[in-house]
């Protein structure tokens, strides 16, 4: 019988889980959870060996004392207990299998009475994030004799170490030599054998300290080597030649490169991405978050973490690169300037970040002395590059580096390996190139702001800058070939990251010592990178500036590549107001090229009048910009492709319908080559997703429904495939729309849907506007959304509202047919979406049964007719032939009614719309013989 007193009958505690083996009970925030008897077994075994690997053959004999079983029926009960652990919400991972040797339990584990020993040798570490870590190097003491902790400054190797010590064999005897002060190499046996305490009785203490060691099981721990690494590996290699049991554990900004060396290198404490947005207690899963709080609770008793503070304990962490020295001395400063205020001072974290333990090494006091006592050791090669290499914002490459680093006199300087030094001694860290790149290397955000300042500093820091410059625009020049050859995806794989190093370089070159001509090159050239990640709103800031700065030096063809650029980023992200703008911005734009007389500046001039036209509602402008863009151009490939974009979009949209579909074949028949220089050329859109959605428009408006709705899937199916923004944003827009006007509202609120998240995730205020457009007319169709004249006024209103969107709207709801709709109807100014708008106003005057109103209404779907006839818009003209059928029928004028729907029943073949075909039949029934 089990003794109630003894620490079997106590309860385990970690996260939200309490076990009580004398109850053979799982419970998780007081409930419950079911566990089979195995599962619990090996819990119980790992949690009462927590911190440490216990072997696979534990486990065995523990979970099955009386069988002999195979290691695959410890796998599939593991995988049960974490299923069974999956409650906990935080996504805590407290299980870490050591391949090759076992299982540890990482958690923190707690008793109501006290604590477990294991628990509390871990617990004393204060090791956050690191246990599965000290569990492996643990196991790989056992089976091998020297084990090196590398990393940067502050990623806590020393901590770490202490922790693999304070959780050894009590039985192991341990010396820990600090080595941070030792400067000469020729010091280094005399260090050890102090640390022994042996008598120095000759001139080689080395012979001594062998001959000491020889006999003994011994680990020594061996701090901060870095100074020292030369001189190090061989005296180790000696010592472990000379011995039997004697291990070895060292901690050093880089490896010794020591025979049978196990090197492990500290990675950052985890950290919640920029685009997360978690819950406090989400957040607390990364051990970053975990540090940070728990070191400033111990500083601040009042700190709570909370949701209000999660973002920006967040940032700290990120800002901080998860390592923990610098988290633990900003965790400090948290009594002083709050959560809040810590995040503002970071641009100065080196002045902030300086008030560590006062039982700290001096090194580790503050983050600038950490860094000091890497940078110092390094040799002048060194040192100087890494100082260039700090220009860089994001990932670099060898040739990047060739590119800006500042060589001697001589010229001679082994690059690469004064690179892979550099990565040796944990000041760069590594990672894959894609494609051609090849090896990649990145600077801590932490390390990059140190060795900037030094650059400032060094007086090379403008020529560095303008060399990075340089490189930007190489690179942006690259990429507007590779747009025409690359897929959109492989294109952003090889490009995106880039926009970080634009930034810098747009920043530096308007800046007061930087290059003016230099910035407004960039800026031209990366407009395809701006459009790609739909990042208008921002590249227009550049744009402007760019404007502002150089309108006194600029050669006449940039300004006018940047008015172009400026037009076309207005045009996508702004309201009205910003679309009269670029009315005038084209028209300079215009007026610039003509004056420089180069053809392809005419064509991209044209091009942008033409798009700001249509996106105003003046279609018949738009055609004629789309007429002499035709004019302009003279030879064939993609310049003619562009000019049957345009003539496809111009047509449509002035309800010339029979004309489109050649020019839609023409683009879509184009080499993909052809296609994507058009949108080379500025006009971001991917043409094929463009003219399909055209395609599926004009189909609907010529009768064809079933067709258009065919067509519409199709064209969302490969704009999402493509994953541009914009396009898929004007293709949802359309496709949209016709499943409106088709009735299938399932399909509308899949659209709609769509379309909302992808303004969202690309900041387009042009679709989401639009999703607000088409989303209030599903709402009024399904009764989700109030009648009332507030629902318009407030569409309306919006500065995003301009007179497409009211012709669009005129043609979606009768609710939504605005006054300013008719009258641009009524005048001949709303191209195809004329016939539906008159057809719904008519049905508004039937509505108010006002005096007159009758024919007043007749006049309209009359006018409606003709129109629909006029732009082969069989679709409208079968809604507008109802709508009169139905108020013929209502003033007993059956014989016209009945000629009326007589005339579209002979027409049923190409009428494919069953629900109108539905409703002819149905009226032709009422009309009395």
């Amino acid at each position: 019988m089990s003794d109630p007193n003894s620490s079997s009958a106590d309860s385990y505690l970690f996260g939200p889980f309490c076990l009580t083996p004398v109850h053979r009970s799982l419970a998780a925030h007081g409930n419950r959870v079911a566990l089979n008897d195995r599962s619990f077994d090996a819990l119980l075994c790992l949690l009462e060996r927590a911190g440490e690997v216990v072997p696979v053959k534990d486990l065995l004999a523990r979970v099955w004392p009386n069988a002999s079983v195979d290691e695959s029926n410890l796998r599939v009960c593991m995988s049960a207990l974490r299923k069974a652990l999956r409650v906990d919400t935080t996504g805590a991972d407290y299980i870490q299998n050591v391949v090759g040797r076992g299982y540890c339990f990482v958690g923190r584990v707690a008793h109501p009475r006290g604590r477990s020993a294991s628990a509390d040798r871990q617990h004393s570490a204060g090791m956050v994030g690191r246990a599965s870590l000290v569990a492996l190097v643990r196991a790989d003491l056992q089976e091998r004799r020297l084990v090196s902790l590398v990393g940067p400054g502050g990623i806590g190797k020393t901590t770490l170490a202490r922790a693999v010590v304070q959780m050894a064999d009590p039985g192991l005897p341990v010396h820990f030599v600090d080595l941070a002060s030792l400067d000469a190499p020729s010091l280094l046996p005399s260090a050890l054998v102090a640390e022994f305490r042996l008598p120095i009785l000759h001139a080689n203490p080395m012979a001594a300290l062998l001959a000491h060691l020889r006999t003994q099981k011994v680990l020594i721990v061996l701090d901060s080597c870095e100074r020292l690494t030369e001189a190090l590996g061989p005296l180790v290699e000696k010592i472990l030649h000379a011995t039997f049991e004697v291990r070895i554990l060292a901690t050093s900004r880089e490896p010794l490169r020591a025979e049978v060396e196990r090197v492990h290198r500290l990675p950052p404490l985890e950290v919640p991405s920029a685009e997360s947005k978690l819950t406090s207690s989400a957040m607390l899963s990364y051990s970053a978050v975990q540090l940070f709080v728990e070191r400033a609770g111990a500083v601040d008793g009042s700190f709570a973490f909370s949701d209000s503070n999660a973002a920006s304990v967040g940032a700290i962490c990120r800002r901080l690169d998860g390592i923990p020295l610098a988290l633990e001395l900003a965790a400090a400063r948290i009594e002083h300037f709050g959560v809040a205020g810590v995040e503002a001072r970071l641009t100065d974290r080196f002045g902030l970040l300086t008030r560590g333990k006062r039982t700290a090494l001096r090194r580790h006091q503050t983050l600038r002395a950490t860094l000091d006592w890497s940078y110092e050791t390094l040799p002048p090669e060194e040192q100087k590059l890494l100082i260039a290499v700090a220009i860089f914002n994001g990932r670099f490459t060898l040739d990047d580096a060739s590119a800006i680093s500042v060589r001697d006199a001589s010229g001679c300087f082994d690059l690469h390996g004064t690179l892979e030094r550099l990565l040796e001694k944990s000041l760069l860290s590594a990672g894959s190139g894609s494609g051609s790149a090849g090896s990649t290397y990145l600077l801590l955000d932490t390390t990059r702001a140190y060795c900037r300042e030094k650059l400032q500093l060094s007086g090379n820091y403008a020529e560095c800058a303008r060399s990075h410059a340089a490189l930007c625009r190489a690179c942006l020049e690259q990429a507007r070939v590779d747009l025409g050859s690359l897929s959109r995806s492989d294109w952003l794989n090889r490009y995106a990251a880039a926009i970080v190093e634009i930034r810098a370089a747009l920043e530096w070159a308007f800046g007061g010592n930087g290059d003016v001509e230099m910035g407004a090159g960039i800026t031209i050239a990366s407009a395809p990178l701006w459009h790609q990640l739909a990042m208008l709103a921002e590249y227009r800031t550049w744009l402007a500036r760019a404007l502002d700065v150089t309108d006194a030096v600029l050669q006449a063809r940039q300004a006018l590549q940047l008015t172009l650029e400026l037009g076309h980023a207005l045009m996508h992200s702004g309201g009205i107001l910003q679309h009269r703008d670029c009315a005038a911005v084209f028209e300079t734009a215009l007026e610039l090229a003509e004056q420089t007389g180069d053809r392809a500046d005419i064509l991209r001039a044209l091009w942008g009048a033409f798009v700001d036209r249509m996106y105003c509602g003046d279609y018949r402008r738009g055609l004629q910009f789309a007429e002499r863009y035709g004019e302009s151009h003279s030879v064939a490939g993609p310049s003619e492709v562009a000019h049957s974009c345009l003539m496809a979009l111009a047509f449509h949209y002035n309800g010339e319908h029979a004309q489109v579909g050649a020019h839609v074949d023409r683009v879509l028949a184009a080499r993909v080559s052809e296609r994507r220089s058009v949108l080379h050329s500025n006009f971001q859109i991917d043409q094929r997703v463009l003219m399909l959605a055209l395609r599926a428009r004009t189909e609907w408006m010529q009768g064809n429904s079933v067709a258009a709705l065919h067509l519409a899937d199709a064209c969302i199916e490969e704009a999402l495939e493509v994953g541009h923004g914009i396009s898929t944003g004007y293709a949802l827009a359309v496709t949209a729309s016709i499943a409106l006007w088709a009735g299938d509202l399932r399909a509308a609120r899949r659209y709609i849907d769509l379309l909302g998240e992808t303004a969202r995730a690309s900041s387009l205020p042009n679709s989401g506007f639009w999703r607000l457009c088409l989303d209030t007319a599903l709402g009024l169709r399904t009764g989700d959304v109030a009648e009332g004249p507030e629902v318009l006024g407030a569409l309306l209103a919006n500065p995003m509202c301009g007179p497409l969107h009211i012709d669009v709207l005129g043609t979606l709801d009768r609710r939504l047919v605005s006054p300013l709709a008719i009258a641009r109807a009524e005048n001949g100014f709303a191209g195809a979406s004329t016939p539906e708008i008159l057809r719904l106003h008519g049905e508004n005057i039937l509505l108010r049964a006002s005096p007159g109103g009758m024919a007043d209404a007749e006049a309209s779907f009359r006018l409606a007719i003709a129109c629909a006839r006029t732009q082969t818009a069989l679709a409208w003209e079968v809604r507008a032939s109802l709508s009169l059928a139905r108020l013929l029928i209502a003033q007993r004028r059956g014989a016209e009614a009945g000629e009326l729907l007589g005339q579209l029943c002979g027409r049923g073949d190409a009428i494919g719309d069953n629900t109108d075909l539905a409703e002819i039949h149905r009226l032709m029934n009422s009309v009395p013989s």
